[in-house]
């Protein structure tokens, strides 16, 4: 493990996992949902950084939906648990599509194109539209899931 300030990194399947708020994932496996949505929300925070800070980024990190906490628990501990249920199947999908556009913003920063990344990072931008998605689709797994208890 590795701190810097406020940041904090772990290593895990050769990805970086980026933090800035606490850890979602309890020792059981099981996941705390605010928490979970921080995380995901951290990603606008750390693209918004990178394009300030003209700082490069990991395109294969952002692209791998499995290199984040909530793809390590999509891809164990709540395949497991709810992989039998549509929302599960749904927010999946979504958290997929979501890193996908992430990678886009990161080759836009990582190519200079900067005003390109901050419209994808807009309101009405691909990165946040899909953004948006998947934390609706979060919730609905949440409610049905009951992931705070």
């Amino acid at each position: 493990m590795h701190a810097d300030g406020n940041k904090e990194w772990l290593l895990r399947d050769g990805c970086r996992l980026y933090h800035l708020s606490p850890q979602p994932l309890r020792q059981d496996g099981a996941m705390k949902f605010s928490a979970a949505l921080m995380h995901h929300l951290e990603w606008k925070v750390r693209l918004r950084s990178a394009i300030d800070e003209r700082r490069t980024q990991d395109v294969r990190e952002a692209s791998d939906h499995r290199c984040c906490t909530l793809g390590v628990w999509f891809n164990g501990p709540a395949r497991e648990r709810y992989g039998h249920l549509d929302c599960y199947r749904d927010c999946y999908e979504k958290h997929v599509r979501f890193h996908d556009e992430a990678g886009k913003v990161v080759q836009c920063i990582d190519a200079g194109n900067e005003a390109e990344a901050r419209t994808m990072l807009g309101l009405s931008g691909s990165f946040s539209q899909a953004s948006n998605v998947l934390i609706e689709s979060m919730k609905q797994l949440n409610q049905l899931a009951k992931l705070d208890v």
